[in-house]
């Protein structure tokens, strides 16, 4: 397994803890753990994706991913929106690639300001 870290925009988090089922009944262990809303980047400059509009299509802007983290990691995490110093883990599991966050640090705050349009 490939490991890096790298910050990004991390908008929300919510732990979670659920019920493994089998053959339709809970079998009364939890899977627990953390899902984050985060942007894979931490800049907000407008974006065009020049490529999309060589099809003929529009892409713009960033678009929003989910990740989960170990449940431990709760205790590192401050406000959001803010940038965090996130620690992810690639592997190939099958034919896919597959991205899990390892471990989180908080960096700093976040406030957008609004423009008036002209």
């Amino acid at each position: 397994m490939q490991t890096f870290k790298q910050p990004y925009l991390c908008l929300s988090a919510q732990t979670y803890r659920i019920d493994q089922e089998e053959n339709g009944k809970k079998t009364g262990e939890f899977v627990e753990g953390i899902t984050i809303r985060y942007v894979p980047t931490d800049n907000l400059a407008p974006q065009e994706d020049a490529q999309a509009y060589e099809r003929g299509q529009v892409s713009r802007g960033v678009k929003a991913a989910k990740m989960t983290l170990p449940i431990a990691a709760k205790n590192q995490l401050g406000l959001f929106p803010a940038i965090y110093n996130v620690e992810m883990e690639m592997a190939v599991v099958g034919d896919k690639l597959q991205v899990k966050g390892k471990a989180i640090e908080f960096l700093h705050e976040v406030s957008l300001v609004t423009k008036k349009a002209s």
